[in-house]
Order: C-alpha cells, then sequence, then structure tokens
C-alpha cells in the first residue's frame, strides 16, 4: 500500500471491548474525535471540525512507507488489572 493512495485515517482505541477514542483524519481537513481514551468517564459527544492546517500530510511526514504493512492491525494488551486493552496498530 502506498500512503500516497490513502485519503482518511481512523485512530481507535477499545478497553474492556467498549469504545473508548475513535479520531477520523482525513486529507480534506477533516477532523473528528468520539471519546477521550480513558476508561472512567465514557465521553459519547461527537466532536467534528475542518481545519485548513495540512494535519494529515504533518502525520504521514513522519510515519515511514515501511509501517505500511502494519496497518488494519490490531493489538490486544492487558493491563494489571486484568482489563485488556485493544489498540490498533501504528507500529509493528
Amino acid at each position: 500500500m502506498n500512503f500516497k493512495d490513502i485519503s482518511s485515517l481512523i485512530i481507535e482505541l477499545d478497553i474492556n471491548n467498549k469504545e473508548s477514542l475513535f479520531i477520523l483524519l482525513s486529507k480534506d481537513g477533516t477532523v473528528s474525535r468520539l471519546g477521550h481514551g480513558r476508561i472512567d468517564e465514557p465521553d459519547q459527544t461527537l466532536y467534528m471540525g475542518e481545519t485548513e492546517e495540512p494535519l494529515f500530510e504533518q502525520l504521514f511526514s513522519k510515519v515511514s512507507q515501511s509501517w505500511s504493512s502494519c496497518l488494519n492491525r490490531s493489538y490486544l494488551i492487558p493491563n494489571d488489572d486484568e482489563n485488556q486493552i485493544q489498540v490498533p496498530a501504528v507500529s509493528c
């Protein structure tokens, strides 16, 4: 997969099989967020906006093309209190 072919990026963080954080970042400047990534206080407010700042390009300028093999994967990471944290892969 070539990074030039990607037009949107979704990052999801699930804690105990519940969506804790969802972020959408698109080339056209669309930015959306649901949740705040904490387990203690669920936030179900969807924040949507648009920016002129090239956030998508700035992010991908920091990511190596070799990471493309890690896209569309998720990992279960157990923590100390027996909760499982599911983290979509950004790196391998």
